[in-house]
């Protein structure tokens, strides 16, 4: 009698910071794949210290390391989507750079273009920008970057809608397929603009009265689920967004006596 294995499941990687608190990073990452009923990879690029209060400190992993966990994931794991999140150092982001580009374009790839913390902290090596720029968005399926991301990758204030879609084209232009440029801080509304095939998409969004500490990772990982199941873009990009809604709809948890944490 023949014994019957389990399924492979279909696995996502996120590569990312280490957040102790749980709010943001590779464990939140984590914790949207497996909301999303797929297995969850990660992969850590910086350890930092940090809590509700916010960041005290960052040490970043040595690129090799780096690189080892990635290729000890995909020697092994069915992984059908990556996540790119805080990248820290710009010998990682090279390392990255690399192993990825012999991914492209089989396995859908998300950036969320993290370059500092709610509070203020520099999560990025400026030294790493050329390589995110020129190196890391040419293979991304899609970007996501927030109103601050945004006005950095396109060189001007972002401020309006119409901002936002000029942004999304100019940051196209650096290789993505997609650019989803993130409308949670706009004055008066919520609204983000998807960029995909050449067209606009608006996805206007309830506004809340508590901002989630880790929103911007969950919504890329839950996007990069989508891609996982083979969804197109605009549809992987409507249901994390819906995703997310629902996640505030469920109100805020405070572990700590600073920023609102998502409840899972």
């Amino acid at each position: 009698m023949k014994t019957k294995h389990p399924q492979i499941h279909i696995s996502a990687v996120s590569i990312a910071g280490f957040d102790p608190s749980t709010g943001a990073g590779v464990t939140a990452d984590i914790r949207t794949f497996s909301n999303f009923g797929i297995h969850s990879a990660g992969v850590i690029t910086s350890i930092t210290s940090q809590n509700s209060m916010g960041v005290q400190a960052i040490r970043q992993v040595d690129p090799n390391t780096v690189l080892s966990q990635l290729e000890s994931l995909f020697s092994d794991l069915n992984i059908k989507a990556v996540k790119i999140g805080m990248l820290g150092s710009a010998p990682v982001a090279k390392a990255v750079s690399r192993f990825l580009t012999d991914l492209h374009p089989r396995i859908p790839i998300v950036c969320d273009p993290v370059l500092k913390s709610t509070g203020g902290v520099e999560l990025l090596d400026r030294r790493a920008f050329d390589t995110l720029k020129n190196g890391i968005l040419p293979l991304c399926t899609i970007v996501t970057p927030n109103l601050e991301e945004a006005e950095f990758l396109c060189g001007f204030p972002v401020k309006k809608t119409e901002d936002m879609k000029k942004a999304a084209i100019i940051i196209s232009h650096f290789g993505p397929k997609s650019v989803l440029v993130k409308g949670g801080h706009l004055k008066g509304g919520s609204t983000d603009v998807l960029f995909c095939d050449g067209k606009f998409t608006l996805l206007v969004g309830k506004r809340f009265s508590w901002s989630g500490h880790g929103s911007g990772c969950r919504l890329s990982s839950a996007i990069a689920s989508g891609l996982a199941k083979n969804e197109t873009i605009c549809l992987a990009v409507k249901n994390a967004k819906n995703y997310i809604g629902l996640l505030f709809e469920k109100g805020p948890c405070r572990p700590g006596s600073g920023s609102d944490f998502f409840k899972d």
